[in-house]
This record gives structure tokens, C-alpha cells and sequence, in this order.
């Protein structure tokens, strides 16, 4: 986990950099995962813009109904794909045909930090349960 600040983007970038933003969402395209790879908002940006990042995966089924934390995985962008897996469910096989992207990846990558940026923004978290909290008072069982 880690702090970030949604006034500077080298913050997040440091925590999620366009080597882990390349993997992950070439790991997002594949159609058998079962499992998501991204960042999570742990909380609200503070009066500074301030708030806790850090990276994270979770099953494609999950849902996250209570608001605990935000999930922001990157999608639709296969980077290079320079290793693709084979067209019989074998190994990855290589191809070097491609031509270089690296300004597309670039703008990807431009867009999933801007789309962290206005998921923590606009991120609306539970309240932190005090200890003098009406919901702990009171006979629990026992």
C-alpha cells in the first residue's frame, strides 16, 4: 500500500508504472482468466488530495457492494502483443511481425492514470466505524 495524490500523477505512476500497466492489461485480454489485474483505492482523497493506493487483482465475479474499496483494472488494450497464446491453447507462441506501438501504450497508459485519478475522486467510502459507534453498543450474544 501506498500514498498517492490525484494533483500529481507521478504518485500513482510510481505505484503502477506503464511496465506493470502492460502486463497486466495484456493478463485482462486473455478470454480464460479468471482473475482481474489492477490497482485498488483504498480511501478518499483528503483535503490535500491524498489517498491510499495500492496494487491488487481480484476474481472476475467479484463485486464490491459495501464501497470498502474501489477496484480500477486496465482493459481493451493488448500492448504489442508480441506474445500471444498459441492459436491450440499451447504455449505463447512469438510474433515479431507487429510494428511498434509505443505511442499507442503511451496514451493507454495516459488514460488508465486519469481514469484512477477520477475513480478516486469520485470514490465514496463507508465511514470508519469510532469507538464510541452506536453500532457496537448494546448486548452482541454470548
Amino acid at each position: 500500500m501506498a500514498d498517492a495524490n490525484i494533483h500529481d500523477r507521478l504518485t500513482i505512476e510510481q505505484v503502477y508504472s506503464s511496465e506493470t500497466f502492460d502486463h497486466d492489461s495484456r493478463l485482462n485480454a486473455e478470454i480464460k482468466s479468471d482473475t482481474l489485474y489492477g490497482v485498488k483505492i483504498l480511501s478518499e482523497p483528503d483535503s490535500n488530495g491524498n489517498f491510499r493506493i495500492a496494487r491488487a487483482s481480484r476474481h472476475v465475479a467479484e463485486q464490491n457492494p459495501e464501497g470498502d474499496v474501489v477496484f480500477v483494472c486496465p482493459h481493451g488494450f493488448a500492448g504489442d502483443d508480441t506474445l500471444m497464446q498459441g492459436a491450440d491453447y499451447g504455449g505463447p507462441e512469438e510474433r515479431s511481425e507487429q510494428p511498434d506501438q509505443s505511442h499507442v501504450r503511451s496514451a493507454a497508459y495516459e488514460r488508465f492514470i486519469t481514469r484512477v485519478i477520477e475513480a478516486a475522486r469520485s470514490a465514496n467510502f463507508k465511514p470508519e466505524i469510532g469507538f464510541h459507534e452506536s453500532r457496537l453498543e448494546g448486548f452482541h450474544g454470548g
